[in-house]
């Protein structure tokens, strides 16, 4: 069959790889407020709670001594990975194409990141532990909690919402160390939204909600994450106010990346990425979850 000149025209491939949208390492991981070298099987943080002062009344009466109350939170390591296997002919296969090894390098660690954002968020949220010989499960507090219905009706975040946030804190005493929320998009574009129609009367958040550049809100600032749970049902996402001082973090193996290649599979190359972290909840009163309705 004939053909044309078009026909004939060469395709040219691109020799490189472009990587997908998608968040860069971790954004949570520097907003632990205590943070400590990881050893041994687990760190036990103690904690000295507050103590009571008595007036004295009378001239040359008793001292009144009390005893010291203590309790203690338990972190664990938690481990994890990201791997990939390149059989030894790829290199001849892609002919002018470079290997992505060094890409794939980049986008480990991005993984990593992600997880470990992901251990953040289950340590503010999730069992915390304390003991001593044999450490007992804690539950999260449900009393440190904002109604999706807080304000009248199912909502997502509002100026409402962050200003109680805000009161709950300052009622519990919670006033050392950085404020911080954590966001999906939904919640700040609800938010945004909110402030503009709202509280004009705001005039630097009107004017940053406005601006599309919101980053805090009563001392708050807004950390946006998309990996925060969400219920598929309800289609109500759990947000979540911390300060710093209340999340304890510790490290016993920094990220590492090895390149092996491994006789038993050929001599293939092996790339292999993997950390080993640890995150805690130490103060319940410093964390709060914010439930945001993504229907409306």
């Amino acid at each position: 069959m004939a053909t044309q000149i078009p026909d004939q025209f060469p395709i040219q491939f691109d020799t490189s790889f472009m990587s997908e949208y998608q968040q860069k390492g971790s954004r949570l991981a520097a907003l632990a407020g205590v943070v400590k070298p990881g050893k041994g099987e687990f760190i036990r943080f103690n904690k000295i709670l507050k103590r009571t002062a008595h007036e004295i009344t009378e001239r040359g009466g008793d001292t009144i001594y009390a005893n010291d109350s203590f309790e203690n939170r338990i972190l664990f390591p938690r481990a994890a990975e990201d791997a990939v296997l390149r059989p030894e002919f790829d290199m001849a296969s892609l002919e002018d194409i470079v290997l992505p090894n060094s890409q794939e390098v980049q986008e480990m660690a991005q993984a990593i990141g992600r997880i470990e954002d992901s251990f953040v968020i289950s340590a503010l949220t999730g069992s915390a532990y304390e003991g001593t010989t044999s450490p007992s499960v804690v539950a999260y507090d449900s009393n440190q909690a904002i109604a999706v219905n807080f304000g009248g009706s199912s909502v997502g975040l509002t100026y409402q919402k962050v200003s109680q946030a805000k009161y709950m804190f300052e009622k519990n005493e919670v006033d050392d160390g950085s404020l911080y929320i954590l966001v999906s998009a939904k919640q700040m574009q609800d938010l945004r939204n909110d402030i503009i129609a709202n509280h004009a009367d705001d005039y630097s958040s009107y004017t940053a909600a406005q601006a599309g550049d919101l980053k805090s809100l009563f001392g708050f600032q807004f950390v946006r994450t998309e990996l925060l749970a969400r219920n598929t049902s309800t289609d109500v996402r759990t947000c979540i106010a911390f300060s710093s001082k209340a999340l304890a973090k510790a490290t016993w193996n920094d990220r590492k990346t090895d390149m092996d290649y491994l006789p038993e599979k050929r001599h293939s190359l092996a790339i292999r990425t993997r950390f080993r972290t640890g995150y805690a909840r130490i103060w319940d009163a410093g964390v709060i979850t914010i439930a945001c309705d993504e229907s409306p």
